[in-house]
């Protein structure tokens, strides 16, 4: 208004729909009126609070002198929110927040693209472990831009068959007997070439495309299995890593009985464990185990077609390193 340097707080509450889903939208809406009031209590009387919708607001600071005055409000607003809220009905909640900043001029020159770019710095802020701020940069965008660019790479991938899967044997010592394989998942893109897993596993987990994906490696590593019998070679186990987003969200059991595969019985899923444990008593048992780095792993053994196959933790086998992947 008065052609000063301006600020725009973009804030999202962390885990809002945790509240929500557990005490329900009553309270949540009770959450959020003492959120309002008590971030407008940390402004002053110039500058502008707006909820968006949701659990995001707006703020609009204005006469900055330096942009460094915008992070001391930012870091205001979290530390008021750092205190419990005592609601109705006895419910005290803890809620955190993230918050990306846009300065004007810098950062844009209209309303749009400021709270755009505040959007932007604030889920780079949530990204970097939540309850935290951040400021919007040039550089921000260009990531957002290529993250979109690789998730609709992503969703072509599947769709095209552009996965492959690589096996890392697994081989007893001191005789040197193969004993198994790790069922590795890689990319192969028509113009990139070969992508290593650490480029797009992370965003098939945060986009559930990890589903798909997975049922897919597990498909295909069925399939190789029997080949490979079939051509007379002796049976291995085959070790295919599970994201525990597939224990949550699809009926893992029906979909190992869709290929034939039954087995033992140790599981180690967490929250999971009971609910798969009763399904896998009940009609297909597995033998799942935790890997050492949380992985939930799939031992692929049991009665293949009529074929038995003895299930082993390769790990337990002396002299076995660790398995890349």
């Amino acid at each position: 208004r008065q052609r000063s340097r301006l600020a725009v707080l973009f804030l999202d509450l962390d885990r809002f729909k945790n509240v929500n889903d557990s005490l329900g939208h009553q309270v949540g809406d009770e959450l959020l009126r003492a959120v309002t009031e008590r971030l407008g209590g940390r402004l002053r009387a110039e500058d502008t609070l707006a909820r968006l919708g949701g659990d995001e607001f707006v703020v609009l600071l204005e006469r900055l002198q330096e942009p460094r005055d915008a992070a001391v409000v930012a870091r205001t607003m979290l530390e008021s929110l750092a205190q419990p809220f005592v609601l109705s009905q006895g419910h005290e909640v803890y809620i955190g927040a993230s918050i990306g900043i846009s300065l004007y001029p810098e950062d844009g020159r209209s309303e749009s693209e400021l709270i755009m770019h505040a959007d932007v710095a604030m889920y780079q802020a949530k990204d970097q472990g939540r309850n935290a701020y951040g400021f919007y940069t040039e550089s921000l965008t260009e990531n957002a831009n290529q993250r979109l660019e690789m998730e609709t790479k992503l969703r072509r991938a599947l769709e095209r068959n552009e996965f492959v899967l690589h096996y890392q044997p697994q081989v007893a010592l001191p005789e040197g007997r193969l004993i198994g394989a790790e069922v590795l998942v890689r990319w192969l893109h028509p113009v990139q070439g070969l992508i290593p897993p650490n480029q797009f596993i992370p965003l098939a987990e945060e986009t559930g495309l990890i589903v798909p994906i997975g049922e897919w490696v597990l498909r295909e590593a069925c399939l190789q299995w029997m080949r490979w019998r079939n051509a007379g070679l002796s049976p291995i186990t085959l070790a295919v890593n599970i994201s525990p987003r597939q224990f949550r969200q699809q009926d893992l059991v029906g979909v190992v009985q869709r290929f034939g595969y039954r087995g033992c019985q140790r599981c180690g899923l967490g929250d999971a464990e009971p609910r798969f444990l009763q399904a896998v008593r009940e009609r297909a048992p597995l033998d799942v185990l935790r890997d050492d780095v949380a992985t939930a792993v799939f031992r692929l053994a049991g009665v293949v077609h009529g074929q038995n196959v003895r299930m082993v933790e390769a790990r337990q086998h002396a002299g076995l390193g660790q398995v890349d992947g």
